[in-house]
């Protein structure tokens, strides 16, 4: 039940991202309270929360965008915290491509390259090499208007990447593609960084982009961190309320330490549990995703929907003064809405966290 402190270190000294005390303002309001992270070099970290949480604007300040209000950054040892965003070694992605309209897909890609004054073969074989990591080689010659959004956004990863950045920015890179198209640029996104090793930071509010790509996610939540961990641990060890319901479907129950090993909860009853370090008559929340649950026919409970999605359904359960959500399978027949069902809890399958107070330090 212990949770993972929002500073964790990652592996590897120093990092080749370390914010120290890292805060911005806006006037009197924090957008982001100042905060300490580290990004391990080859290392793919996403920023995942909802709009206005503060996401972007840490971005955006290791980016140089935005001055920060207090603390400092470092890339690969250097602070940059100062530095101009061209001299911060950095490739940057974002949602709309930002290519050249004017500028077929060569002159965008070389464009980095040529500010830096490169010479001329140099460019054409960094090029060329960038194209060919991307899947766009002989396409050099095309417009961004003839092109789809899917290799619009290549492109515009071959410009951030050809000039070999010691760290890649990607702000919500995935976001104008259609739903099929984000799905196949997922899947070749992180198998580009996994080939490459070059460490990324990746803003998203998306959590299936997030869980998929990421070695590790940090849950922002009004300018805080609310946990910083591998994908794994936040759906399944989820530290807060809030990381609990952002994270996937999450039903969060009232409930109470009976013994070690065991709590109970309304309408669900005495069921076990690791409990930690929680000692008997704790009041805890119980966070029971919906496949840690099961219907069996007839019971207190009362099917409300079925909601089909694919390769399992979401099915609403009324349960006394509560609602729960619970996978079914949709290779079977589903109770029909309004038929009175029971819930079945898998052995282990819960997870405890200590109550949450108004006043509690969330940091």
């Amino acid at each position: 039940m212990q949770a993972d402190r929002p500073d964790i270190a990652a592996p590897g000294e120093p990092g080749a991202v370390v914010l120290s005390g890292l805060g911005r303002r806006f006037g009197n309001d924090w957008a982001v309270q100042p905060l300490d992270l580290r990004v391990a070099r080859g290392e793919f970290l996403s920023l995942l929360g909802p709009s206005g949480c503060g996401k972007t604007t840490i971005l955006r300040m290791i980016a140089g965008f935005l001055e920060p209000s207090c603390g400092s950054i470092r890339i690969d040892g250097q602070d940059v915290t100062d530095l101009p965003t061209e001299r911060r070694g950095i490739g940057i992605v974002v949602q709309s491509y930002a290519l050249f309209p004017s500028m077929n897909v060569f002159e965008n890609v070389a464009f980095g390259l040529r500010v830096r004054r490169r010479p001329k073969q140099e460019i054409t074989d960094r090029v060329q090499a960038a194209l060919a990591q991307v899947g766009l080689s002989g396409f050099e010659r095309r417009a961004p208007g003839q092109l789809s959004g899917g290799q619009r956004q290549r492109v515009a990863l071959a410009r951030a990447i050809v000039t070999e950045p010691a760290l890649l920015l990607l702000d919500e890179p995935l976001s104008a593609l259609d739903a099929r198209i984000r799905a196949e640029m997922r899947a070749w996104l992180k198998e580009l960084q996994h080939r490459l090793g070059i460490t990324t930071v990746f803003v998203t509010h998306d959590q299936d982009e997030a869980l998929s790509l990421s070695d590790r996610i940090v849950v922002m939540n009004a300018g805080r961190i609310e946990q910083c961990a591998p994908p794994r641990t936040i759906y399944e060890r989820p530290a807060t309320e809030f990381v609990a319901r952002f994270v996937g479907v999450a039903n969060l129950l009232s409930a109470r330490v009976e013994e070690c090993g065991r709590v109970s909860a309304a309408g669900i009853g005495t069921i076990p549990v690791d409990t930690g370090t929680c000692r008997t008559g704790d009041a805890v929340t119980l966070v029971l995703r919906p496949e840690a649950m099961t219907l069996t026919p007839g019971g207190a409970g009362r099917l409300v929907s079925v909601d089909y999605t694919g390769a399992a359904s979401l099915c609403r359960v009324a349960l006394g003064d509560q609602t729960l959500s619970v996978a079914f399978d949709s290779s079977v027949p589903a109770p029909e809405p309004g038929a009175s069902v029971g819930l079945s809890i898998k052995p282990g399958a819960g997870y405890l966290m200590q109550k949450e107070t108004p006043d509690a330090d969330r940091r």
